[in-house]
C-alpha cells in the first residue's frame, strides 16, 4: 500500500473526526464492519429472483465472515486498552456508511454491498496508517489481513454483478 493512500485515508478520517487516534478509528472499523454485516444479512433474508439460491448462499457467506470480523475487531480494540462500542446507537453514530430501509433488487443489492465494502476498506486503511505510525505492527498485520479479505470480497461481488449483466443480455462495462 502506498504511503500516499494511507495519508489520504487518514486525512479523510481526521476531517470527519477532528483529532484522530487509533482507538477512535478502530471504533469506526468496528461500526462499519457491523453495518456491513447487517446489510449482508438483510440482503440474505430479502433477496428474490431467478438466482435466489445462489445469491442467498453468497450473502450468507458474507455475513458469516463479517460476524467473525466483528468479534475480532472488538478484541483488537480491547487489546488497545479501550472498551468496544456495542450498541446500535453507538454503531450508527460511528459508521461512515449510509443506511436505508429500502429493499433493492438483487443487482442493486450487490452494488450497495460493494459500496459498503469500499467504505469499510477506507476505514481499515485509515486505521492501518495510524497503527503503523504508532509502531503497532500486530494490529497492522491484522488490518492487512482484513484488507486482503475485502479485496477478494470486492472481486467476488463484482463477479456477481457481471454475471447479472450477461444473464440479462447486457455487455459488461468497464
Amino acid at each position: 500500500m502506498s504511503e500516499e493512500m494511507i495519508t489520504e485515508n487518514t486525512e479523510l478520517l481526521e476531517e470527519q473526526l477532528g483529532k484522530p487516534d487509533l482507538v477512535r478509528t478502530m471504533h469506526i472499523v468496528l461500526a462499519n464492519t457491523f453495518s456491513m454485516y447487517l446489510l449482508a444479512h438483510k440482503y440474505h433474508w430479502n433477496v428474490e429472483g431467478p438466482f435466489f439460491s445462489a445469491y442467498h448462499d453468497f450473502f450468507s457467506k458474507v455475513y458469516v465472515q463479517l460476524f467473525e470480523e466483528v468479534d475480532t475487531a472488538a478484541e483488537q480494540i480491547r487489546a488497545l486498552g479501550s472498551y468496544a462500542p456495542g450498541t446500535m446507537k453507538e454503531f450508527e453514530s460511528l459508521s461512515t456508511m449510509s443506511d436505508t430501509a429500502e429493499i433493492p433488487g438483487s443487482k442493486n443489492m450487490f452494488a450497495r454491498l460493494l459500496a459498503a465494502n469500499s467504505a469499510l476498506v477506507d476505514s481499515i486503511n485509515a486505521a492501518r496508517g495510524l497503527a503503523e505510525r504508532e509502531d503497532n505492527y500486530g494490529l497492522v498485520n491484522y488490518l492487512e489481513d482484513r484488507l486482503d479479505k475485502h479485496a477478494k470480497l470486492a472481486w467476488m461481488i463484482k463477479s456477481h454483478m457481471v454475471g447479472q449483466e450477461r444473464t440479462m443480455g447486457m455487455r459488461p462495462t468497464d
